[in-house]
């Protein structure tokens, strides 16, 4: 049998470990060894993890697109860089197509290089200038109207024809602007009736409405 220990005062005074302190005969360790998790434990964990990873919603990022500015909200500053921006943009692509057009058909007539660029330098320049002019002249007309509806179109079609026909004189130029104006007021008709402008106009404001 152990001899009694002293109590923890007089331990401390003598310096003699206390029975709280001692360890039990024999003791290595301080702690127990933990046992090692069995391997069953450790895959089923792992497939839980990524089964619960393969479950998780994919994240939908919404596109926020900028709201275009209506004819009443905008500005003098929003309607001249309007008119510019439709004027240049059409003047481009009017040259892009009537380049290539001329291209096509001054090779096909000349047989030459020289005569299809030439014929593509003519036809691009007075293709883009007339897109040019009349994108512009319509869309310079809806901001000042405040309105876009087909007589925009007309002037567009008036200042494209007179424009067109300016070299042969105003004679000429008045009768290209009214040639231009009837037919594009015409086309306008037969694509969309004015009924069915109307209809669309209603909707338009039955949805505001609600």
């Amino acid at each position: 049998s152990l001899p009694p220990m002293p109590s923890p005062a007089l331990a401390l005074v003598l310096g003699a470990p206390s029975r709280q302190r001692l360890s039990p005969p024999g003791a290595g360790h301080c702690c127990p060894r933990r046992r090692p998790m069995p391997a069953f434990a450790t895959t089923d964990t792992m497939l839980a993890f990524f089964w619960s990873k393969k479950e998780e919603p994919p994240v939908v990022v919404e596109e926020v697109k900028p709201k275009k500015k209506s004819l009443e909200e905008m500005t003098p500053t929003d309607k001249i860089v309007e008119v510019g921006v439709v004027g240049i943009s059409s003047f481009l692509n009017g040259a892009i197509l009537g380049g290539v057009f001329g291209l096509i058909s001054g090779a096909w007539a000349s047989r030459s290089v020289n005569g299809a660029f030439a014929e593509m330098q003519t036809n691009g320049k007075s293709w883009g200038t007339i897109s040019g002019i009349y994108a512009g002249s319509q869309c310079l007309a809806k901001v000042v109207r405040g309105v876009d509806d087909r007589y925009n179109n007309s002037i567009g079609a008036c200042a494209a024809g007179g424009f067109f026909s300016l070299s042969s004189g105003p004679q000429a130029a008045l009768q290209g602007c009214v040639s231009f104006a009837v037919f594009s007021y015409l086309i306008d008709m037969l694509i969309s009736p004015p009924g069915e402008k109307k209809n669309e106009l209603d909707d338009a404001s039955l949805l505001k409405a609600k």
